[in-house]
């Protein structure tokens, strides 16, 4: 089963199987700005199992971070549906615990290609509200089950080389980044107007 760097799928008890085909795809770029790129999937008739579903599935990438927002909006419940991106490195998964976040992450050999090494971490990060449990099969996956119910969804996903300047050097640092990105969901900026007092000279 190939699923790419990250795919929607099928998963039943822990198994997934890549989404077997739909009838139509419609892409469109929503915003293009430089504070942040965000584009969308129509997808009609998407083959979950023996059933057709249409998605709406936004992409959200803002400039500077490491992570992608997915917002999923799907036709009916009994979906099955599952997201899950191709990982060589062993496995984390913590369930959503007192943060509410259920997260699931590697950190391993890249194999981006023949002459990169180095190390590649990817992450998954779901609230614990729409999810049902962890992809467990196939082996070389990370991926996270959602709640056959759920019809509107949202998730992240965290990328990280440690190669890159900026990059994140071990497991632990990349985990911390995923907590952080956790702790900042629970908790979002809330904005305050100050009083500013300038002072002009002549």
């Amino acid at each position: 089963a190939q699923f790419g760097a990250g795919a929607l799928g099928y998963s039943e008890n822990g198994t997934v199987v890549p989404m077997a085909g739909f009838d139509s795809i419609h892409y469109r770029m929503v915003n293009d700005g430089s504070a942040a790129k965000e584009v969308e999937f129509i997808i009609s008739g998407a083959k979950l199992g023996h059933e057709s579903y249409d998605l709406t599935w936004r992409v959200t990438h803002y400039a500077g971070n490491r992570y992608l927002r997915h917002d999923l909006q799907i036709s009916r419940g009994g979906h099955h549906l599952a997201y899950v991106m191709n990982a060589t490195g062993a496995r984390k998964e913590s369930g959503s615990g007192h943060v509410g976040w259920a997260r699931v992450s590697c950190f391993g050999s890249a194999n981006l290609n023949s002459g990169a090494g180095g190390a590649l971490g990817l992450g998954i990060l779901a609230s614990g509200r729409v999810v049902n449990g962890f992809v467990k099969n196939p082996q070389d996956v990370i991926g996270i089950e959602f709640d056959g119910s759920a019809r509107k969804i949202t998730f992240y996903t965290v990328a990280a080389w440690d190669q890159e300047p900026q990059g994140l050097r071990s497991v632990d640092d990349f985990t911390k980044a995923i907590d952080q990105l956790a702790e900042c969901l629970n908790a979002p900026v809330t904005s305050r107007n100050f009083d500013l007092s300038f002072e002009t000279g002549v």
